[in-house]
């Protein structure tokens, strides 16, 4: 069960895959990439962007930057 996401099933149930989370100062985002074998080669397709706040793989590496608005 994924953090605040209750008992809300995940979508790709027992599908493999691989999660790619992209930090930087200004930008965190997260996707989930289904993966499957064929003919022996591991294909990887149809990305899925995430829910960072819900699905974050590890925690967030720099300070949030607060805008001076």
């Amino acid at each position: 069960v994924w953090r605040g996401q209750g008992l809300r099933k995940w979508r790709h149930s027992q599908q493999d895959g691989f999660f790619v989370q992209f930090e930087s100062p200004l930008l965190r985002k997260l996707w989930f990439i289904p993966s499957s074998n064929e003919k022996g080669k591991t294909l990887c397709r149809d990305p899925e962007v995430l829910d960072i706040s819900a699905h974050e793989v590890f925690p967030r590496l720099f300070k949030e930057k607060l805008s001076n608005s």
